[in-house]
């Protein structure tokens, strides 16, 4: 038997009093004999022992009238169902969920916090022969242990806020196979309490995976934040890949409203090498709103100022992990452009990239391509080659694998054989045949993100050119069509990655009017501003990202991420001809923190910026009765939910299907105190 106030148990003491009134009468009396009244005397004795068994009863009336009273006060229950104990002992499971949406402000304290001290009285109030098995975000191999009530104590003071952001279902799941292996392999578990404390937010609430158990004892309860409001920087990109030196460049930053409420004149602060910017956006309720910012990039001081550094950040009072936004970016001076010329080669490719000062040119002939020259090359453009052999097709497949672009405008006699075989290595669609019809290109792209930064909108007339003769290209689901002639056939075609290009005609004027048509040059410039090799802006912590180097690094020396406080050893991995550096895995989780690192290797190998992930910006909770609703779809039979809110006490949960007393002590009190009244009144002696 357990108390909820056991202090209420001190006026036990209580009961005293009648006893005592009870067993000294303080009335004074003298005991006289009269004679001949022997009959009477008789008589006398046999009401007097009655009346004694009339006022033990009274006093039993009294006793456990107060007593049951005492007893409703102190609210006695049972913890656990004995008879489930039986063959082994219990087993107290609690998931704390520390991910970033704890963090917010309850009525004491932070939830997490909150959420720490429930799972302490919990742990305290535990039998002692209660096993203990403490589980939060990170489900690392140090939390893989059943362990004792000082050891769960000791732990519960060391769990802090955590970037990673899991599946309710799969922390369940994790936990549960856990339990079972160990009650198979080490020790005998008679009954598993599963404690859920957690916000339940809506993103993570996730239980498709959950298995259905019918065993187990189920007790999430959620802790409920003061204020569900939270405004955040969401993500930032530039409105072209390339950030050009000298010129105007445009970056976007998109601020997302979790709130009922809406933002007004919220502050928004943009700083990077050239800019130290603070705009003020206005967000819906439930809605995200997008600042354009222009500025324009200065020269860099030298090799190692080429990656600048920048952040985006606002002003919130609830959550404050997704108020800053890091990024990194490297502007360009100059794009290296190298056409290599084949036997039906027009000199107005050249012609194009040599009137834009951004490209630098340089041209040589299908054999005098050398590794050197491709080296550092952003754009590789084959201008009327009939063939592509073997050797110069693996250069360029490695060219393309360490993220350079392709363009290609084959020559008037191909050889299908050899050029198909290139295709496919750069992932572009075969060319089946040829055809000699007459036609006219009628259909572009205009929505595609190709087309989409050159055309605001469909243009009402647009001279678009005619094609004599063209190749038939096959339909591959790796290539996006971007131009097609009156018949639907593809004319000009991307990779997914749009780092190759197919146009499906010579640029010969016998063959089409394309180099005379201005969607020629469009379409040229537009691969050239493409080809700038993409470094990500960012990579998120906890999610399994990899950041391409570009450059060869010394596979025995460790690569370092490393700013004031932090200095961090990634993965390094090789894919292809490029490296990469790999963040994953609950180490780097636990280590790393948003922010810029510089890339420190045998020299200064750039920057990396590191977000925390936005998942957690979305702060609506779950309403705990649906929360009760879809675990019971699961199969979960033995749920007893609960909230902590407004100071409410631990004593009110339902922990481990207790039974309470303390109606049936109210009862049974008023019970007795009837029963002393009726027999006061109708018992006559």
């Amino acid at each position: 038997m357990h108390f909820v106030y056991p202090q209420f148990l001190w006026a036990l003491l209580l009961l005293a009093i009648p006893i005592i009134i009870h067993l000294y009468n303080f009335r004074k009396y003298k005991t006289l004999y009269f004679s001949s009244l022997k009959f009477l005397k008789k008589v006398e004795l046999e009401n007097q022992a009655t009346k004694n068994i009339k006022q033990w009863i009274i006093l039993a009336s009294r006793l456990l009238c107060l007593l049951f009273a005492i007893l409703a006060f102190a609210q006695p229950y049972l913890p656990v169902n004995q008879k489930l104990r039986e063959g082994g002992n219990p087993l107290l499971s609690i998931y704390l969920d520390n991910s970033f949406s704890m963090g917010q402000k309850g009525t004491e304290g932070e939830l997490l916090s909150e959420g720490r001290e429930t799972a302490k009285r919990l742990i305290l109030d535990a039998s002692n022969d209660t096993r203990f098995f403490i589980v939060t975000n990170e489900m690392s191999g140090i939390e893989q242990r059943v362990i004792s009530k000082v050891e769960a104590l000791d732990y519960l003071d060391k769990i802090e806020l955590s970037p990673l952001v899991r599946k309710m279902g799969d922390v369940m799941d994790w936990q549960r196979s856990y339990i079972e292996q160990y009650s198979n392999d080490k020790e005998k578990i008679s009954t598993v309490q599963y404690v859920i404390l957690s916000d339940f937010q809506k993103n993570s609430f996730n239980i498709k995976a959950l298995k259905e158990d019918k065993k187990g004892f189920y007790y999430p309860i959620q802790f409920i934040a003061q204020n569900n409001s939270n405004l955040c920087v969401d993500s930032v990109w530039f409105t072209e890949p390339n950030i050009k030196i000298g010129q105007n460049n445009e970056l976007n930053v998109r601020v997302r409203n979790y709130g009922e409420t809406d933002w007004t004149n919220a502050e928004l602060n943009i700083k990077a090498s050239s800019i130290n910017r603070d705009v003020f956006v206005d967000v819906p309720a439930g809605q995200s709103a997008t600042s354009t910012i222009n500025f324009m990039e200065n020269k860099s001081k030298g090799k190692q100022d080429q990656f600048r550094s920048a952040s985006a950040s606002i002003r919130d009072k609830q959550v404050y992990f997704d108020d800053e936004f890091y990024f990194t970016y490297a502007p360009k001076e100059l794009a290296k452009v190298l056409v290599i010329d084949g036997q039906d080669a027009v000199p107005n490719v050249r012609a194009v990239y040599s009137l834009d000062p951004f490209y630098s040119t340089q041209t040589v002939s299908e054999n005098g391509v050398t590794l050197d020259q491709l080296k550092d090359v952003d754009l590789v453009v084959l201008n009327g080659l009939n063939d592509i052999p073997s050797g110069l097709a693996q250069q360029l497949k490695d060219f393309k694998n360490n993220q350079g672009s392709l363009l290609i405008f084959p020559g008037s006699n191909i050889n299908m054989s050899s050029m198909n075989k290139a295709l496919s290595a750069f992932g572009l669609a075969n060319i089946r045949s040829s055809m000699t019809d007459g036609t006219k290109i009628k259909d572009v792209a205009y929505s595609d993100p190709f087309f989409k930064p050159v055309f605001d909108k469909k243009p009402s007339q647009l001279n678009l050119p005619s094609v004599e003769k063209m190749y038939n290209i096959a339909a591959n689901a790796q290539c996006i069509s971007l131009v097609r002639v009156q018949n639907g056939q593809a004319i000009f075609v991307r990779t997914t990655d749009s780092k190759a290009f197919l146009f499906g005609s010579s640029l010969r004027k016998s063959y089409s009017s394309f180099i005379s048509n201005a969607l020629f040059s469009t379409i040229c410039l537009r691969v050239g501003e493409l080809s700038h090799k993409q470094r990500p802006y960012f990579l998120t912590i906890g999610e399994d990202s990899k950041y391409p180097l570009f450059t060869s690094i010394n596979s025995e020396k460790p690569v370092h991420l490393k700013n004031q406080n932090i200095d961090f050893i990634p993965i390094k991995e090789r894919i292809g001809n490029l490296d990469y550096l790999s963040i994953r895995g609950n180490e780097a989780s636990e280590l790393l923190k948003a922010g810029i690192f510089d890339i420190l290797g045998e020299s200064n190998m750039g920057k990396l910026a590191l977000n925390y992930n936005r998942l957690e910006s979305d702060i609506a909770p779950m309403n705990i009765d649906k929360v009760v609703a879809q675990l019971k779809d699961k199969g979960l039979t033995n749920i007893s939910p609960g909230t902590i809110k407004n100071g409410q006490s631990l004593a009110k949960l339902d922990l481990q299907k207790p039974f309470e007393y303390w109606r049936w002590a109210i009862v049974l009190s008023l019970l007795f105190l009837v029963l002393e009244l009726v027999i006061i009144r109708w018992w006559k002696n």
